[in-house]
């Protein structure tokens, strides 16, 4: 017995149609370029528990795959920097951890800064007692107990004093530290020996150069926040291509690896064109569980982008099986069940999307849909 007529046997047995022999006869493929046509009656389609539907016509289909990553438009992306040496205290995050805004992130140790703190409260603490003897003098000078030289000469000394404190309040704060800070520096008196690191937006932790006990040189990048709002999915794709993409059209996404697929809205395309004459395309995925800089795969709607002769169709996922590298859905017709060839461009709420050349009124099998693959690749013979 061939290796056919095993499958076949095997197959009918199961569900008590007509003897193989006959349905073997009655497939009916005249040319090879032809869809194959199983000749299966009703009550045959019945005993194998067929069922058919109707599949639904797209306004649009979608093209081509291209490779994505998500990403941080970089005028958003939160980088933080120290023009200090440093000395990795503490850290507190991962790189790919998300975080809430105001999460204290790591803790640091410079020498420097305590110096600029230091010459702060000294600062602070000597333009203060300027002050006071200036009003104290201007009092006097009323009474006729100083002279006017003396006034000035203890304007003079304040101004000095007070370019000394905004220097450095501006070092501090060149080397990140907030305003809050500095008051409540200058308002407790008491230098912090540490110097805390925190998350200035919601965001995911996206390049990290740290590690505890690591001493790091002035202007290194020690962190970077990508914002959870300004996720993007960026796409480098042909020109020709994207000249042709709409503003807010749809494009689905999926992992690379493992994952749900899903359907972004295209935000914004670059003006530029590379060397490789590939312009970058923007996708809005709010909404979406992400990860940053992870590859991604796309697809962008085709709305009457390329004159694509064949339809786009919605259908069940069991209605398309998979045969020598290409995908076939069984058509019932008046001879019997057609088996044509179909274009799987990807999963959207569930159904599949193909390009297909289906009549309007098609119904496809929707059920059983393996046991009429094996019927039809028995009846090849061989």
């Amino acid at each position: 017995m061939k290796a056919g007529s095993f499958v076949k046997v095997g197959l009918l047995g199961l569900v008590g149609l007509l003897p193989i022999s006959a349905l073997a006869e009655d497939l009916e493929q005249t040319d090879e370029n032809l869809p194959a046509i199983l000749k299966i009656s009703a009550v045959q389609q019945s005993s194998l528990g067929l069922k058919f539907g109707a599949p639904k016509s797209l306004d649009q289909s979608f093209g081509a795959e291209w490779p994505a990553r998500v990403t941080a438009p970089f005028e958003l992306v939160q980088a933080f920097s120290l023009p200090v040496d440093v000395m990795v205290e503490q850290l507190f995050v991962s790189l790919g951890q998300s975080v809430e805004k105001g999460q204290l992130l790591a803790r640091l140790d410079s020498r420097q800064l305590r110096l600029w703190a230091n010459e702060l409260l000294v600062a602070d603490e000597q333009q203060a007692q300027c002050l006071r003897e200036l009003e104290l003098l201007n009092q006097r000078l009323e009474l006729g107990l100083s002279r006017q030289n003396e006034v000035v000469q203890k304007q003079s000394d304040c101004r000095i004093l007070s370019r000394r404190l905004d220097s450095a309040m501006a070092s501090l704060r060149h080397a990140g530290w907030s305003n809050a800070r500095i008051e409540q520096l200058q308002a407790g008196g008491v230098l912090q020996e540490s110097l805390e690191l925190t998350a200035s937006v919601k965001g995911v932790v996206a390049e990290l150069a740290m590690t505890p006990g690591q001493h790091l040189e002035a202007g290194v990048t020690l962190f970077e926040l990508w914002p959870l709002s300004e996720l993007r999915m960026q796409a480098n794709i042909p020109d020709s291509l994207a000249s042709l993409i709409p503003l807010q059209s749809q494009a689905l996404v999926w992992p690379r690896t493992q994952g749900d697929q899903f359907v972004a809205h295209v935000e914004r395309i670059s003006d530029q064109v590379d060397q490789q004459n590939r312009r970058s395309v923007w996708l809005n995925i709010e909404g979406n569980s992400v990860n940053s800089g992870a590859a991604y795969k796309v697809r962008f709607s085709q709305q009457a982008m390329q004159g694509e002769t064949r339809s786009t169709w919605a259908v069940p996922t069991k209605a398309v099986v998979r045969e020598a590298n290409h995908d076939w859905v069984f058509i019932q017709v008046p001879k019997g069940i057609e088996v044509r060839q179909v274009s799987v461009l990807g999963v959207i709420k569930g159904e599949l999307q193909i390009i297909a050349d289906l009549p309007t009124d098609a119904r496809i099998a929707v059920t059983a849909t393996a046991a009429l693959k094996g019927l039809w690749l028995g009846m090849g013979g061989e």
